[in-house]
């Protein structure tokens, strides 16, 4: 698609089209990984953690409770319990007084397989919808000049990838929201008012351009019951969390629902988080190609 803009607006228009769809990923995919979990989302994110920590390395690994803590940026005693509960599920083992471990049960296995097969699936989709938009994240990928995974074991290293973008995602989300699960309700509900300009490319790239924000009409309302089931989170959660943004002026309340401030959304620290998440996709579009896998068409790829 062509416009009569200069380089630098073409690039902006073309990075909030790309934030919009990989917003998009993340909240489906960091919904999945918390309804696993009763639908706890900080016991969601320290399981991640354990389980990135565990598989670092060419031999299983373990971390501490308070690298944990303090990767996430969360209290010591909040990952202390949290880990506790994981403990009693199963999901780790403790291998010192401080350092524990992913169980092997939770680092390969035909659920794990699965789950790893479904995010695959996802990537392509998004990037799928990308290129439905006229935007390419592809064509400018190097290929491979050598696979460095095993294809029996693709399927595991493309969940692990995916796992990383995402806890980098939200990990660097606490700065402007405050926590990741703030950031993560803020980006559902962002994305679910977008709605109806995703899946629209004549309206996406009307209402890409920073002196074209798209107006409230455009925009759909998204309650509270809505957002507790997109992100597999208990409604009153959700409420907690909503009011806060309320108080803060980050969303308001309108008929049929909330919408997100679309001030807020303009300032300079939500302009530089959504160039962030960016650069992330595209560093694991990158990382999923050199490992052998198709980001075209979801499978092994020998290289050219």
């Amino acid at each position: 698609m062509t416009t009569e803009t200069g380089d630098g607006d073409q690039r902006r228009r073309i990075s909030r089209l790309v934030f919009r769809c990989v917003s998009r990923f993340l909240v489906e995919e960091a919904a999945r990984l918390i309804a696993v979990h009763d639908r706890d989302f900080v016991r969601a994110m320290i399981f991640l953690a354990v389980r990135q920590a565990t598989r670092a390395g060419q031999a299983a690994r373990s971390v501490s409770v308070r690298a944990i803590a303090q990767s996430l940026m969360l209290p010591y005693e909040t990952t202390r319990r949290k880990i506790l509960e994981l403990e009693d599920r199963g999901y780790v083992v403790r291998v010192s007084a401080q350092g524990v471990a992913a169980a092997p049960h939770v680092l390969d296995g035909p659920d794990v397989r699965d789950a790893c097969r479904a995010t695959a699936q996802a990537v392509v989709v998004t990037i799928a919808e990308l290129k439905a938009l006229g935007v390419d994240l592809v064509a400018n990928v190097p290929a491979p000049t050598h696979v460095s995974v095993d294809a029996s074991r693709l399927d595991l290293e493309v969940g692990q990838l995916v796992e990383d973008f995402i806890l980098r995602v939200l990990e660097a989300g606490v700065e402007p929201h405050g926590s990741m699960l703030d950031a993560l309700v803020y980006t559902a509900m962002m994305i679910a008012n977008a709605d109806p300009i995703v899946r629209d490319p004549e309206i996406a790239w009307r209402y890409s351009s920073a002196d074209t924000p798209p107006p409230d009409t455009v925009r759909r309302p998204v309650t509270i019951a809505e957002l507790s089931q997109r992100l597999s989170i208990p409604r009153e959660t959700m409420r907690r969390r909503v009011t806060r943004m309320l108080e803060l002026d980050r969303c308001e309340s309108v008929r049929g629902g909330y919408l997100s401030s679309m001030t807020y959304m303009q300032s300079e620290a939500l302009l530089s988080a959504g160039v962030k998440i960016n650069q992330r996709f595209g560093q694991l579009v990158q990382s999923l190609r050199q490992v052998g896998f198709d980001v075209d068409g979801g499978a092994a790829k020998p290289p050219a």
